[in-house]
């Protein structure tokens, strides 16, 4: 609630960063986007003179900061809407949707209860041992009051705030599969649109990493429990919806700890990374700094007057570099540009010649050409597949392992506790080798894999065996640890069963790539 009140040189101060404010109102931005720009507008303010001799006495800096805020986001409430008609916002949405629950969505009044926790257990505490009342009665009747005791312009404030830590997107990333299957079921087996059967494509970017994260989820009729799946359902929809998403979502950009080499003669080489384990952000930043520096190499003295002539690059390459020495698996365009599949594909590529001969620009006809020398670092990268079940049911068991087991289908039991739902997590992105690669590295198109560390919801089983329902306590989103073979011999599984590459499923299009799971393998016990 509100402790303090700002001066007449302070309340002018933030006054002149209200044209900004509306001008970000009016171009669409909000959410996140928009928190981000009141948090750093109310750091600017307090860095600014008539903040320096702020009363500290009255409340903490930490409380001015987010007052501030808050002054923001009420402007916005109490003044922006009221003259600009517009959709309603998410918050809204979900508060008014039974359908959808996130644990980051607090209400002012739920806030106000998490902040003033100790002083409404002390006043229950006493409350009890006047009226001899329960705990929760004393601590519900004491919340009321409190609240209720609010001035509305306090109450505003609450909300307000609360609105503003509505960001834990990875939070509600997690929370995702489980929300929107409970929705789908809902739509399916309440009856207010019939029996029905649904399944929804979804994808979104790791806020930590920036990997997408792609998948679907399943909703069922109360007379079914078997999923709509297969390879075909996989190649047909989710490989080119899981590419379309990462083609249309912003590139996020992520500091690198990686480097870029560059030797004593000035020669550059492509830092030793992992690709496997690197953020698909991360990478498109080392290529930036790679293929600059590479440029750079090209033109020494004309470095700084000369950009990147990345049109003409992707027009006529052989003008720039030795485009027989180097068979580039794609054209070479600005690295944040490029969508997942593409960056990796070009950075798998980068490294894996750089124990060789290094990419380098045919040099300016200034200077004579100095061949970089290859790279004595080396990382041992690892490459694996998951295996592909067959058609599987919600309860975990293919319908061969039913024919052995003797296991019928249970009737679905309208009062049953629904378990953990799968959401089938399609991609991380880690995409192929080259088929150039994959030929002279692996010419039978078969590698050594074992277990792999992925996104995933139901841990992966070999083929006819049974799975346990997941836990409803379990995370939606869980990493199952991953150790892999060396590239370039060929051998088989632990199974003796041979399995392809990563290059060859990017040729044939009917496998999938590191990352996905097919649809056959949810499950999902509650229908």
């Amino acid at each position: 609630m509100r402790k303090g009140k700002f001066n007449t040189a302070q309340e002018a101060q933030l006054n002149t960063y209200l044209p900004e404010f509306i001008q970000k109102l009016d171009a669409g931005v909000r959410g996140l986007e928009l928190t981000q720009w009141k948090q750093s507008t109310a750091t600017k303010a307090l860095a600014s003179p008539p903040f320096a001799d702020l009363d500290i006495s009255i409340m903490p800096r930490t409380d001015w900061f987010k007052t501030i805020v808050r002054k923001f986001t009420n402007y916005f409430n109490n003044v922006y809407k009221r003259s600009h008609e517009e959709e309603p916002s998410a918050s809204v949405l979900i508060k008014s949707n039974p359908l959808l629950r996130f644990t980051s969505m607090l209400s002012g009044r739920q806030l106000f209860a998490r902040e003033s926790h100790n002083d409404i257990h002390k006043r229950s505490a006493q409350r009890i041992t006047d009226t001899g009342v329960n705990e929760a009665v004393a601590y519900q009747v004491v919340l009321k009051e409190m609240w209720d005791g609010l001035s509305t312009e306090e109450k505003s404030d609450w909300d307000s705030q609360a609105e503003d830590e509505t960001g834990d997107i990875e939070l509600n990333q997690k929370e995702f599969s489980t929300n929107i299957h409970l929705a789908l079921k809902s739509l399916c087996q309440g009856g207010l649109i019939g029996d029905a059967e649904m399944i929804l494509f979804y994808g979104f970017q790791n806020v930590k990493n920036g990997d997408l994260l792609a998948g679907s989820v399943h909703g069922h009729s109360k007379h079914n429990k078997t999923h709509f799946s297969g390879n075909d359902l996989e190649s047909s929809y989710g490989l080119p919806w899981a590419q379309f998403v990462d083609s249309v979502l912003p590139c996020p950009v992520f500091p690198t700890s990686a480097s870029v080499i560059v030797d004593v003669n000035g020669v550059v080489n492509f830092p030793p990374v992992d690709v496997e384990k690197i953020p698909v952000a991360e990478l498109r930043v080392l290529l930036e700094d790679y293929l600059k520096k590479c440029w750079v190499h090209r033109t020494l003295s004309k470095a700084n007057e000369l950009p990147m002539p990345w049109d003409e690059i992707a027009s006529d390459p052989s003008k720039l570099y030795d485009n027989q020495k180097f068979t580039l698996p794609l054209g070479l365009k600005f690295p944040q540009t490029m969508n997942s599949v593409e960056t990796l594909i070009l950075g798998e590529f980068f490294n894996s010649i750089r124990d060789s001969v290094p990419f380098h620009f045919t040099p300016d006809a200034s200077r004579p050409e100095t061949v970089p020398a290859p790279s004595n670092q080396q990382v041992e990268r690892t490459l694996s597949l998951p295996p592909i079940p067959p058609l599987s049911t919600e309860n975990g068991m293919s319908e061969q392992g039913k024919q052995q087991s003797g296991d019928k289908p249970s009737e679905l039991d309208s009062n049953d506790t629904p378990q953990l739902p799968v959401s089938t997590p399609l991609t991380q992105q880690k995409r192929k080798r080259s088929e150039k690669q994959q030929t002279s590295n692996d010419p039978d198109g078969k590698q050594d894999h074992e277990s792999e560390k992925e996104l995933e919801i139901v841990p992966k089983k070999p083929r006819n065996e049974t799975r346990k329902p997941a836990s409803a306590s379990e995370p939606a989103i869980r990493r199952s640890s991953r150790t892999t073979a060396p590239r370039k011999e060929s051998t088989t599984q632990k199974t003796g069963k041979p399995t392809e590459s990563r290059s060859a499923e990017v040729k044939k299009k009917s496998k999938l790539p590191k990352g996905w799971v097919p649809l056959s393998d949810d499950e999902d016990n509650s229908n």
